[in-house]
């Protein structure tokens, strides 16, 4: 998809509406031939490229040179979009109130414009925007200087103070923030510690004086951003308690300054997106309603933040009906997801493609559909290269070995075994559950013949019941409950049999 048809593609209704409303009011009938290319493209069937337009308008002077008409358009699709966002984001009210304090400076009226700064300086510091601040500082200056008024010593030495203690503000975020980028990206590469050495290298990271007290952030943003980094490690070092608890806080610190959630909705759901990621490791599954009705109330402002919106949504109530073991509600989600994978395409980020069939691919284990669940395991299997520090990926193979197990694909199993094998000795790395697992992917298939031996599938569900009083080990049971599938087909049954059977009533 070239650059135009992507960004006519991710405007919301209301700016397509606006767009055409520019079109008439602003260009005395100037861009009419552009507005009909526009129409022609919102209109286009999915993935229709430029010769589908030039083709439809091939009597049309313009298509001769339809490059320059594509720039032409991308251009003022831009500029219509500018207008339309100007004054709904603070930090383009500020833009705004500084350009008309320069108009009102240049026509010598000097209070009309100290009072424009005024209002920019306040809105500034509500939302943190300081490079704003230094900014209208800077100008306030320059007045000074040129008119030299009384008390202009005072008013330098004050202006000065509150740069310096800005510029102090800044740093402080600053150096918060490389810190919780340098746990992020661990997190983006291992997603957890499986090693005392991992352990180690992530406490290093955070032992500096900056983290010690959250009184040591001195804005919203770092108060913020100290609470995130501080979820991340204890999420990572598996104390998930501690995790939750800063998770919270992170919440209640957006909530506490509402115009930091209407300025920056997306960055508050991801704060909630990790509280509720908190509570499912916690499995504080009493507390996904209350989140999810919340954020229920939250209106997408944009086709960006209407997908990350969806994303979000499906993944948690997913998360949540697999828990609460709604069948009928699952089927449901099943075929919105589906339904929005759809209609949003590329627009779904990897990661979330990922966990949406991941997810499904578990209730549908859960509920002895292992066909259905094949299905879903392929839809990511067959396109990606095996990657152990995705651990989702990797927990997707190890899925991948039990399904084909249960629908006796011995050849597959074989097949898959030699490749996860060789993977493991090529990176070096081996942890205690694989190797149990494997060894035990390996006699059940030998043992294919005779069905769930049942003295076997219990011996293994019980090594790995043994870790999950293992450090780096425990969060194998975050992505399923492999001890519990097995003792479920020990039984006869199938993991929600099982469960329902047995589990809720020793709970």
């Amino acid at each position: 998809m070239n650059r135009l048809n992507q960004l006519v593609d991710s405007l919301s209704r209301t700016e397509k509406g606006y767009f055409r409303k520019y079109c008439k009011v602003y260009s005395n009938g100037k861009l009419h031939k552009y507005l009909k290319v526009f129409d022609a493209i919102d209109k286009a069937p999915p993935d229709s490229g430029d010769d589908y337009i030039k083709k439809k308008f091939e009597k049309e002077t313009f298509s001769n040179n339809y490059p320059v008409t594509k720039k032409y358009l991308f251009e003022q699709i831009l500029k219509s979009l500018e207008l339309y966002n100007s004054g709904k984001s603070i930090h383009k009210k500020i833009e705004w109130l500084i350009n008309k304090a320069e108009l009102l400076y240049s026509k010598s009226l000097i209070n009309e414009c100290l009072q424009s700064l005024k209002r920019a300086r306040k809105l500034a510091y509500q939302t943190d925007e300081f490079p704003y601040i230094l900014q209208i500082i800077s100008f306030e200056k320059k007045i000074g200087g040129a008119h030299r008024y009384k008390g202009i010593y005072k008013r330098f030495k004050t202006l000065l103070d509150e740069e310096m203690d800005v510029l102090d503000k800044m740093k402080n975020y600053s150096e918060i923030q490389l810190i919780y980028y340098k746990v992020f990206e661990t997190i983006k590469k291992d997603r957890s510690l499986r090693t005392k050495r991992d352990l180690k290298l992530l406490n290093k990271m955070v032992q500096t004086p900056i983290l010690s007290d959250i009184s040591s952030a001195k804005t919203v943003r770092a108060k913020i951003t100290f609470c995130s980094t501080w979820t991340f490690y204890y999420d990572l070092a598996g104390e998930y308690d501690e995790a939750y608890e800063y998770a919270k806080k992170l919440v209640g610190i957006w909530e506490d300054n509402p115009v930091h959630i209407n300025e920056y909705p997306d960055r508050y759901l991801a704060a909630n997106q990790n509280f509720l990621n908190r509570c499912y490791r916690l499995k504080r599954y009493e507390e996904f309603p209350a989140v999810l009705d919340k954020l229920k109330l939250i209106k997408p402002t944009s086709k960006e933040m209407e997908v990350t919106y969806f994303e979000m949504m499906s993944h948690f109530e997913m998360l949540y009906v697999n828990q609460t073991r709604n069948e009928r509600r699952a089927r449901a989600l099943f075929k919105e997801i589906e339904q929005g994978l759809e209609n949003y395409k590329t627009r779904i980020k990897t990661n979330y493609r990922n966990l949406f069939c991941y997810n499904i691919c578990v209730e549908l284990m859960s509920l002895g559909e292992y066909d259905e669940a094949l299905s879903w395991a392929n839809k990511i299997i067959q396109k990606q290269k095996l990657d152990i520090q995705q651990d989702l990926m990797w927990f997707l193979r190890l899925l991948y070995l039990l399904i084909h197990l249960e629908l006796g694909n011995k050849t597959i199993i074989e097949y898959e075994l030699r490749s996860i094998n060789r993977y493991l000795e090529s990176e070096k790395r081996g942890h205690k559950f694989e190797s149990i697992f494997l060894e035990f992917i390996k006699e059940a298939t030998e043992q294919l013949h005779i069905g769930h031996p049942r003295k076997l599938y219990r011996k293994y569900a019980e090594k790995i019941q043994l870790l999950k009083a293992d450090k780096f080990e425990k969060n194998v049971f975050d992505y399923f409950s492999f001890d519990s599938f097995l003792l479920a087909k020990a039984h006869g049954l199938s993991l929600r049999e099982y469960e329902e059977k047995y589990e809720d009533h020793a709970s």
